[in-house]
């Protein structure tokens, strides 16, 4: 499980690329639409495993060179206010939760990438990324996606 924070748009971006949008559309890094054909190989066979609905958003994608399928939940201020807490005590929960996945469920999470963008998104969401190995089993994806948004959304019931 690889972890790291970044805390701005631009240098999130340095590292992933985006391969799709989250309902399905392929394009290549944002610039111009492909088809499934045009995708990289292993993007293709992780096209073919796409998540029923796990309450995150899901994206194919590529991070430092390599090809994966990301579940991203976003936090944004609209969140906040209706949670009334400040953006920089949800960024802070959602390290704890990020410590949460390792201790309570290294397994599911063990072979992923964890990015926590802070004010990284769409209109300076934060954005809480798990990116899993392309070569991941249906299954194995869909229990995981499970556990992540129960655990992320935790700051919801808490």
């Amino acid at each position: 499980m690889e972890i790291r924070i970044y805390k701005s748009p631009e240098k999130l971006d340095k590292h992933l690329k985006y391969w799709s949008n989250s309902l399905g559309g392929l394009h290549h890094h944002r610039k111009y639409d492909i088809t499934e054909n045009e995708l990289p190989e292993e993007l293709q066979k992780a096209y073919k495993i796409w998540p029923e609905d796990t309450g995150s958003l899901c994206y194919l994608v590529e991070y430092d060179h390599k090809y994966g399928i990301a579940l991203i939940n976003e936090f944004d201020e609209t969140f906040a206010k209706t949670k009334n807490l400040p953006m920089r005590t949800i960024f802070k929960h959602m390290k704890q939760k990020t410590a949460d996945l390792y201790l309570h469920h290294y397994g599911k999470f063990k072979n992923t990438a964890i990015l926590l963008g802070q004010h990284s998104g769409f209109e300076g969401c934060h954005e809480f990324i798990v990116i899993f190995p392309w070569s991941i089993k249906k299954k194995d994806l869909q229990k995981a996606g499970e556990i992540l948004f129960d655990t992320v959304y935790d700051i919801i019931l808490n």
